[in-house]
């Protein structure tokens, strides 16, 4: 890793997209998976809470994540630094939430949909990589090693609440239809500390987001390939334990992605009330990008 400001000089190296899923866990995918010569992402809806949508489209997550989509298309060649880049797009969500919002909007953020987004950028000799909350990002190196940068502030928050979810279950109710109005109640609970010290950041219009960004800087040259993966299709390694990261994006590259995303859907699919793999939600919407660093022509 490298350290400083990274300029967006032009770059002798280039994204070149290998495969590419973005799937829905239920009806609505509120994920998106975008992919430039210089910078991918990916961005996951956090489903709302509120009683009313609040902004158009197919759900209110669905259309913050198709926003912020379009609004990274016309950042992409933003000359800032990643904390820079994420200002920007903070500053973008606020000015179109504000014009789009169907009905007044909670000045908590409690039930304001959010996003969870992980970016690659590519300028002059340096890889940058932009993460807020849970979205996960695989980088392997050149050398061999493989780089997994998966942690998040939220995971004790979910944590929390999978425990929770255990309890019920060891209590004798095993439908999770049943067990979902308690566990509602414990996801909001969580939500309060959103963008909050001690808490965990998201992707809004709320600025107060941005003290959570990690941004890290690697040689591009020390790099071959990046795994954008929303928590969903993650959930490979981190919930059922299936691969390790390193694993996942080796079988990316010699499966291909489509596989793995059959792979997961089994797992979740012999296991509908939560049992086995204790999680809020029996299917999550599933994105992930495989991308090759390669020389700019």
């Amino acid at each position: 890793m490298t350290d400083g400001p990274a300029s967006r000089a032009a770059s002798p190296w280039r994204f070149e997209l290998l495969d590419r899923i973005s799937e829905p866990g239920q009806s609505n995918n509120e994920d998106r998976g975008s992919a430039l010569p210089s910078a991918a992402w990916v961005i996951d809806g956090v489903t709302g809470m509120s009683p009313e949508r609040l902004f158009p489209g197919p759900s209110d997550a669905a259309w913050l994540a198709a926003t912020a989509d379009g609004a990274m298309r016309d950042l992409a060649t933003f000359d800032g630094d990643g904390d820079a880049l994420m200002q920007r797009l903070t500053a973008e969500l606020g000015r179109v939430c504000e014009r789009a919002a169907l009905a007044p909007l909670d000045e908590s953020g409690v039930d304001l949909p959010a996003a969870s987004i992980a970016v690659a950028r590519l300028a002059g000799d340096t890889l940058e990589t932009v993460m807020l909350s849970d979205c996960k990002i695989v980088l392997q190196h050149r050398d061999g090693p493989v780089t997994a940068l998966d942690d998040s502030a939220v995971a004790p928050f979910d944590a929390a609440a999978v425990a929770a979810l255990r309890r019920m279950q060891a209590a004798g109710e095993t439908r999770l239809a049943a067990l979902m109005p308690q566990l509602k109640v414990l996801i909001r609970e969580n939500r309060r500390h959103i963008n909050r010290p001690g808490g965990y950041g998201v992707l809004s219009a709320d600025p107060a987001g941005l003290a959570f960004v990690e941004t890290a800087r690697w040689p591009a040259s020390d790099v071959t390939h990046v795994l954008l993966a929303s928590d969903g299709f993650y959930r490979l390694v981190d919930t059922y334990h299936a691969m390790s990261a390193a694993e996942l994006l080796d079988a990316a590259a010699k499966r291909g992605l489509a596989p793995l995303y059959d792979d997961l859907r089994r797992i979740e699919d012999a296991d509908p009330e939560c049992l086995n793999h204790p999680r809020l939600k029996p299917r999550d919407d599933a994105t992930a990008l495989l991308l090759r660093l390669v020389p700019s022509p």
